[in-house]
């Protein structure tokens, strides 16, 4: 029988290799916005910085900063799924669109009041339609994965019995 440690573990894997996708997509989504999106990680990271700690991030250090804070909450995102996996519907896509779901309304109730992006009030349509798939690209490489280091079937991945209290 597996540990709660032991699915976590793999959940921050699965969360690595969403991040991994995620990064990827990126790549095509500033060259459809035609520049970084209102929520790139260097960005972010930028205005967060600027906020709490007074620190000005630009360039090289913006780009780390993005980075890491990238890499520290994206398979950590992951170890939460693994937590949460049970309560989502037995199909990964489906429960990639919940994952992705609930991460598009986090970054789009909590981002603006951390001052982390602008408000939602200078958000244009393709900025919002890109921040959905944003959040699904990280959402399907994470459940994919997830599933696919877990179990040999989704149902085994959905109904994991380690994880009830």
């Amino acid at each position: 029988m597996k540990s709660k440690g032991h699915c976590a573990a793999r959940g921050f894997l699965a969360g690595a290799i969403g991040t991994l996708v995620l990064t990827g997509f990126e790549v095509l989504e500033t060259g459809w916005l035609g520049g970084p999106s209102l929520y790139a990680a260097g960005s972010v990271a930028r205005r967060l910085a600027t906020r709490f700690t007074n620190w000005k991030l630009s360039g090289r250090s913006q780009t780390i900063a993005g980075l890491a804070l990238r890499w520290a909450y994206g398979p950590s995102l992951g170890a939460l799924y693994a937590r949460i996996r049970p309560q989502l519907p037995l199909s990964a896509p489906a429960a990639a669109v919940c994952l992705a779901g609930g991460i598009f309304g986090f970054e789009l109730a909590a981002m603006p009041a951390l001052g982390a992006t602008p408000p939602l009030r200078k958000w244009d349509r393709p900025q919002l339609a890109m921040l959905a798939a944003h959040t699904l690209s990280y959402g399907l490489g994470t459940a994919l994965a997830y599933d696919r280091l877990t179990r040999s079937s989704p149902r085994e991945a959905a109904t994991d019995p380690t994880l009830d209290d």
